[in-house]
């Protein structure tokens, strides 16, 4: 049997870091590595997962008495099946992992996937005082290591980078701009978390209305779903936008869609490394997005996309536009995107630089 690896998260829900983590544990060589999977609180009813071994924690908050039932209960599994590595996502599960530590053997590895935007006095230090306990962190862009080496004084050294991967046989073959001189209608999406409002998709929206000033066929959807989404739905209606920006909610294979986008958007403040991002190019879609975090290590100016600074709807709208009215330049940013993501960001790449990182830490490099 390979060596036992418990993945510790709050819940399974619809989004990029559960998205990694499920490609990762089906990716994963099974003679090599055993996964577990831990979770805090129940999961959404229609995320589906690997069928593997599961510990389920009725965590409260690390404040409440049943926290030391869900230490107990999950030294117990650990030293049962004999798990060698606890990886974890987020911070209540970090912090749980740091208090189980004297109970059992196993080494201990924090991901580090955004550039906390969730930092507030009583998180950092909650993370502070449990990050000691562990051996190794894994951060999914140079950006993000660089912002908790800085912030939280962890040791660059013990910082490993290993970006985000996409299964390449599941994106579907994207819509090709055809040389007959058929016109479709211009569509600019972006993918994004509506519960958060450093995604800034009201920027989009007013990006919009912008780009319908020059574009005024071009046609816009909204992938994704959250508390916000009443606030941008009346945004929307104030600028006149109802009837040309499309809510199309959270969907499942949100490729499905992005195969028909003529632009790919991000206006996030904040970013790690962006799941969208990654599947805007591997559909061959040129990108406009956000200068900051983990986007200058995926979008390069002019040869992908597009760099604009964070809440630059104008520039954002002009380089919009350059992209609707210049088809070579988006078949060229077309095949720049299919080469980068086959050459530097798949899952098999993402797959092999965790199982070479487990290796490691637990000593037995192949």
């Amino acid at each position: 049997m390979g060596s036992g690896i418990l993945y510790l998260i709050d819940k399974l829900a619809i989004g990029g870091t559960e998205g990694q983590l499920h490609a990762l544990v089906q990716g994963l060589d099974p003679e090599r590595f055993q996964s577990h999977l831990g979770t805090l609180h129940s999961s959404d009813s229609d995320v589906s997962f690997p069928e593997i071994p599961r510990l389920s924690l009725s965590f409260k908050a690390l404040h409440h008495p049943s926290t030391l039932r869900c230490i107990w209960r999950l030294s117990a599994y650990v030293r049962r099946h004999r798990i060698h590595i606890i990886q974890t996502f987020f911070q209540d599960p970090t912090a749980l992992g740091a208090l189980s530590r004297p109970f059992h053997s196993a080494r201990l590895v924090a991901s580090f996937r955004d550039l906390g935007f969730w930092r507030n006095p009583r998180e950092s230090f909650k993370m502070h005082l449990s990050y000691p306990a562990f051996s190794g962190f894994i951060a999914n862009s140079k950006a993000v290591k660089g912002n908790f080496a800085a912030v939280d004084n962890v040791p660059a050294e013990k910082i490993q980078v290993i970006h985000n991967g996409i299964n390449l046989k599941e994106i579907p073959m994207p819509m090709i701009e055809t040389l007959s001189g058929e016109k479709r209608t211009p569509l600019i999406g972006i993918v994004a978390n509506l519960n958060r409002p450093v995604k800034r998709v009201d920027d989009f929206i007013r990006t919009a209305a912008l780009v319908r000033r020059s574009c005024p066929e071009a046609r816009f959807v909204i992938v994704g779903d959250g508390e916000l989404r009443q606030g941008l739905e009346n945004l929307s209606h104030s600028l006149e936008l109802t009837n040309v920006v499309k809510f199309a909610g959270r969907l499942k294979r949100p490729v499905e869609l992005i195969k028909n986008f003529t632009i790919g958007v991000n206006t996030s403040e904040t970013e790690g490394f962006s799941n969208a991002i990654l599947e805007y190019m591997a559909c061959g879609i040129p990108v406009v997005a956000t200068a900051n975090g983990g986007n200058l290590e995926l979008v390069c100016e002019r040869v992908n996309g597009f760099l604009v600074p964070v809440g630059a709807v104008d520039l954002m709208a002009e380089r919009i536009v350059t992209l609707l009215q210049d088809e070579g330049l988006r078949q060229t940013i077309r095949t720049a995107n299919l080469q980068l993501v086959r050459s530097s960001f798949s899952l098999e790449q993402m797959v092999t630089a965790h199982e070479a990182y487990y290796d490691r830490l637990l000593g037995t490099e192949r």
